[in-house]
Parts: structure tokens; C-alpha cells; sequence
């Protein structure tokens, strides 16, 4: 326990720094989950409904696939004003994460501050670590479960597969990785076999755990639909206005997101270099390459967030190399100092390019007079999907257009999906279709269809969004702005 309070200070100082810039640049997830937490605070843990969106399974299954993550911040519901709770949900999300990090580097045998260069593997890892996603605790989680696999603590191996399983349930084949990186590297050494029975009690945890919520059946519907179904309609190329970063890394993407890691791991390998300290071994930094290795295959063949394994676990590597070969020094950590300024210092840059800076509070003010001005349960159409997470945070009196992933829209019923797609290549602003626009359809304007079709008469944008759509619809004789301030607008039909 030497010397925690300094690194809990320190972490506390990154929690909180990150948590105020997150207020400036938020991602719309963040308003998802925190209203589903929301709702078990006032509802339950074990309800299941979701009657705030229309037009999609998630309406119709009853289940929540991040129901552990949910539950982990039902707590922070019962602060009331929002802007206040998304500030310290990020401060306490990362500050756990930083926390648990450091619990695994000490695990294996290294200094505490070896976890901060872990905490900020990459700027795009950074990025997900203040966007209220289960990211931000299945990462490090990951990394301790590979300690205590390294390092054969058999219980603590299940234990942490177990939490994995339960709080980020679509992440739980990174259990089979970790286990399959500590085999390979027991091969490759030529370790005398074990019978490997924690690693595989972990596996079958995590997936059991993972399936055990309520609504066991409906959750593993949403499951497949966000894992399989979604990865066949992208590779068919069905739809591709969402989930980019749910398909295959490419070469931009892998330098960009992944080539400070790389960087570091190749700094470190020049420390493999000087002689071995007495009983020094391999064996963990071995593990932990062949780990970062099987998440890159998941990069560019699956998923591209691949990298937010792959990232940390290629920092941990280049960590232990130094600390297995010599141990850390002045020169090691200058080096860690420095990588870890580079990291902060490129995604400081890289959110500053961010042309239209996003704010927590953009849709306050029009969730609140819809509040006022409608009925209980109307619809309410919005110009982006991603616009519904906000919205739904601000304001439940309302239903919403679709929610979530547009593939739960598409999956629900094919020809609303085309219709409440506005900004697909090929589509005319302001209009829309039952239909791929990339089929060159006849289409309709978004004041004819919308209430026939969907059942709404508003339609709801981010005063910076869509202009030409904005544009299309001042000009309709059938369209009126029923509200408008410097954030957001909201037209209603009046046909």
C-alpha cells in the first residue's frame, strides 16, 4: 500500500480534468445509459420495459443488454440535475478505471505509476474512457483478468470474469483471448501443461453470466441482432449509416489509433537489451504480447474495437519488457512520462478539431417545452438517430423515433427504417422514401410521410444539424417551427 494516497491523488486530478471537459464534448451513449439508470432508480432494477422508443425490437423485446453496467449507475441517478450527473459519472468511471489498473500492474510485480500510461493507451482508448460506455470499466477489468491469469490466481481469474460477463456482456470472448494468450505463451516457453481449469471455469462464468439477466431470452435475441446480424448487414453493405466503428480496421485506422502503442512497445523492446535482473522471466510480457497480437486479428477482421484491447495490452506489454528486463529507471520512466504527455497532447488536439463542439445541455431546453406542449407517450421524430439518447435523458414524457443502434429499427420493420433515415447517400434533403434511396425510388417530402408512415408531427435537430433538410422544411408550407433557440429546433407538421 505504499504510497496509494499520491497515486489516488493523481488519479483523482485525470478523473476529474477529464470529467470537465467532458461536459464540452460528450458522447450521446452517455445519455442512454444514464437515463436507463434513471429508471431503475425510480422503477426498479428488474423492469423491463422500454416504451420510449417506437419503431424498433428494442420497443419490442424486454430486456436491457447493458443491465449490470445500468445497475453500476443507478446510484448516480439520484443527483438531479443532469449536467451535474454526467460530470461526476465520468470522474468516478475513470477514476475506477485507474484505480483497478493499478491493482493489476502491482499485481504484476510492477511500480503503481506503470498504470498511468495504461490508463491513456491511445487517444482513441482515452476517447472511450469519458464517454459513459462499459468500456470504461470492462478495460481495466481485462487487464486484471490477465493478471490474475498470469499469475495463476485461479479465483481471481473467475471472480473478474465473472464482472466482465456482467457489466459488458458483448465483451466477453475477450475472456477466450486472455485465455488463450496465457496458452500460447505456456507452449511457446514450453511451461510444463496445467489443466487450465480456472481459464476455463472463467470462460463459461463470463458467458453464463453474461446471458443471466432479466429477460434471459429477449436479451440473447439483442444480442445476436447487435453482434451477427448487424456484422452480416454491413458486410452486404445493406446499411451503412451507422456502426462504423463496429466494422474491420483498416490501415488510416490502425496508424492512427494504434501506431503511439506500437511506438511504445518498440521503445521498450530496446531495454530488452541490458541484462536480465536475477530471476527476471518473460513469461508475463510473452502472455501479454500474444493477447495484444489475438485482439489485432479482432481489429481487422471483425470489429475496430478491437483496438480498445488492443491498445492497453500493447502499453502493459512494452511495460513489462522494461520491468522483466532490468526493472525501471530513470531513463523508463521519462519514457512513460513522455508517451503518456504525447497521448493526452494528440487527443487534446484531435477533439479541438472537432468542427461543431458538442454540449451536454443542447437538447434541454426543447426536451422540456415538448414536456409542456404535448400529449403523454406522442412521438416525437428527430433528424439523427443518435439525437434520441439526449432526448430520451431530458425528457421521458415522450416516445421517440427508433433508439439505439438503427439496426434494431431496420430488424423491426424494413420500410420505417428507410423512411426515418434522412441522411443516406442519395437521399434528397428534406425528402424521403419507403425505400433504399440508393435504388433511385420516387420520393416523398418528410411532411407527407413522417405522419402517415410514423405516426409523428415533430421532428426535432441540433441548431448546427442537417441544414439543408432545416432549409427544405422552412420552405414547406406544411411545416412550422414551433420552437427555436441557439441549440436546437423543432418543427411540427401541420398538414
Amino acid at each position: 500500500m505504499k504510497g496509494l494516497g499520491a497515486y489516488l491523488a493523481v488519479a483523482v486530478i485525470l478523473a476529474v480534468s477529464l470529467a470537465i471537459y467532458s461536459q464540452h464534448v460528450y458522447d450521446p451513449d452517455a445519455f442512454y445509459h444514464l437515463g436507463h439508470a434513471q429508471i431503475y432508480l425510480q422503477k426498479g432494477p428488474f423492469y423491463r420495459s422500454f416504451p420510449w422508443v417506437s419503431h424498433s425490437v428494442i420497443a419490442d423485446r424486454r430486456a436491457d443488454l447493458w443491465w449490470g453496467f445500468h445497475l453500476l449507475l443507478v446510484p448516480f441517478a439520484w443527483i438531479k440535475n443532469g449536467a451535474v450527473m454526467i460530470f461526476v459519472v465520468t470522474g468516478f468511471l475513470y477514476f475506477l478505471n485507474a484505480v483497478i489498473t493499478r491493482f493489476a500492474v502491482v499485481r504484476l510485480g510492477m511500480s503503481q505509476w506503470a498504470a498511468l500510461p495504461i490508463v491513456l493507451a491511445s487517444s482513441t482508448h482515452l476517447s472511450r474512457m469519458f464517454t459513459i460506455r462499459p468500456q470504461a470499466i470492462s478495460a481495466p477489468l481485462l487487464l486484471l483478468l490477465f493478471a490474475f491469469a498470469a499469475t495463476e490466481v485461479h479465483w481471481g481469474t473467475i471472480l473478474v470474469a465473472g464482472l466482465i460477463g456482467f457489466f459488458h456482456p458483448t465483451l466477453s470472448y475477450m475472456v477466450i483471448l486472455v485465455v488463450l494468450g496465457v496458452m500460447i505463451s505456456d507452449r511457446l516457453r514450453r511451461k510444463k501443461t496445467r489443466a487450465y481449469w480456472a481459464e476455463g471455469a472463467a470462460i463459461v462464468v463470463a458467458l453464463v453470466v453474461a446471458t443471466l439477466r432479466p429477460g434471459i431470452a429477449d436479451g440473447l435475441e439483442l444480442m445476436k441482432i447487435q453482434l451477427f446480424d448487424l456484422a452480416i448487414l454491413r458486410q452486404n453493405r445493406t446499411i451503412t449509416n451507422f456502426g462504423v466503428e463496429l466494422q474491420p480496421a483498416n490501415l488510416p485506422f490502425f496508424l492512427a489509433g494504434f501506431l503511439a502503442p506500437l511506438c511504445f512497445l518498440g521503445a521498450s523492446l530496446l531495454f530488452a537489451l541490458r541484462p536480465r535482473s536475477k530471476g527476471a522471466s518473460g513469461g508475463p510480457a510473452l502472455t501479454c504480447l500474444a493477447v495484444t497480437a489475438l485482439a489485432v486479428i479482432i481489429m481487422f477482421a471483425i470489429t475496430k474495437r478491437g483496438l480498445d484491447e488492443a491498445a492497453p495490452f500493447a502499453v502493459l506489454t512494452g511495460l513489462l519488457v522494461v520491468h522483466q528486463t532490468g526493472g525501471i529507471n530513470t531513463l523508463s520512466a521519462w519514457l512513460m512520462a513522455g508517451y503518456s504527455i504525447f497521448v493526452v497532447g494528440h487527443w487534446g488536439v484531435g477533439i479541438d478539431k472537432i468542427a461543431n463542439r458538442k454540449n451536454a445541455e443542447n437538447m434541454k431546453g426543447v426536451a422540456a417545452w415538448l414536456e409542456r406542449n404535448t400529449t403523454k407517450g406522442e412521438i416525437v421524430g428527430h433528424g439523427q438517430w443518435s439525437d434520441f439518447a439526449p432526448l430520451f435523458f431530458w425528457n421521458k414524457h415522450n416516445r421517440y423515433l427508433g433508439g439505439m443502434d438503427p439496426v434494431f429499427q431496420y430488424k423491426h420493420d424494413r420500410e420505417k427504417y428507410w423512411a426515418m433515415s434522412l441522411s443516406l447517400a442519395g437521399r434528397t434533403p428534406g425528402k424521403t422514401s419507403l425505400t433504399d434511396p440508393a435504388k433511385n425510388v420516387d420520393e416523398s417530402p418528410l411532411s407527407e410521410i413522417w405522419p402517415k408512415t410514423l405516426g409523428t408531427k415533430w421532428i426535432v435537430f441540433p441548431t448546427s444539424g442537417q441544414k439543408e433538410v432545416q432549409a427544405f422544411l422552412r420552405e414547406d408550407p406544411n411545416v412550422r417551427v414551433a420552437y427555436e433557440d441557439r441549440r436546437a429546433i423543432l418543427f411540427e407538421i401541420v398538414r
